[in-house]
């Protein structure tokens, strides 16, 4: 893997590897300082830009593992004296999404098998994050689109999306090993 200097620094998911966004990570602090008593919380910002100043100056440009990355954020956050919102720190796990959008386009456009077995595979990948809390599909009715060649809306567009709809739900609940999971599609 190739990670210039100016990239932000990757998390090992499962046999997946993601960025880890700032903005995410800002939006989490808030979420665990909420969680702490903090519900008007400023120093996210700064804290998160701290966390991937600190990933990114380490020598490996290896992915940090997901706890690795919960370790220096929680020491960060005791370091700066908000050691009572490291505790709730992914406490209610990732939150991951799946742009259907992009199954769709890796689809060969009319191959409504193909489409499902790639959502199939997406699936796999998501899950195997093994703290996921919540997670998103996203963009079905343009994926519905993408995969029935479609430029109007129609009853097989209408089906397909049932059977859309039903198919990921039905590998959720197959796959979920969380009973908090909050998933979502739309």
């Amino acid at each position: 893997m190739i990670n210039l200097s100016n990239e932000m620094p990757t998390l090992q998911l499962g046999s997946g590897v993601v960025a880890i966004e700032a903005r995410w990570l800002e939006q989490s602090l808030v979420q665990a300082a909420a969680a702490a008593g903090y519900p008007q919380w400023l120093p996210a910002q700064d804290i998160a830009k701290t966390v991937t100043a600190h990933l990114m100056a380490k020598s490996t440009r290896d992915p940090v593992s997901l706890e690795g990355f919960a370790l220096t954020v929680r020491g960060v956050l005791e370091g700066v004296g908000y050691g009572e919102v490291a505790p709730f720190f992914l406490k209610s796990g990732l939150e991951l999404g799946v742009s259907l959008l992009d199954v769709a386009e890796r689809t060969m456009p009319g191959f409504e098998l193909g489409f499902f077995r790639e959502c199939e595979g997406a699936m796999d990948r998501v899950f195997a994050c093994e703290v996921l809390g919540r997670l998103s599909f996203v963009d079905l009715v343009p994926a519905v689109k993408q995969v029935m060649q479609a430029k109007r809306w129609s009853r097989s567009c209408e089906f397909l999306r049932g059977e859309i709809v039903a198919f990921i739900r039905s590998q959720v609940a197959k796959r979920a090993t969380r009973e908090e999971l909050i998933f979502s599609i739309y």
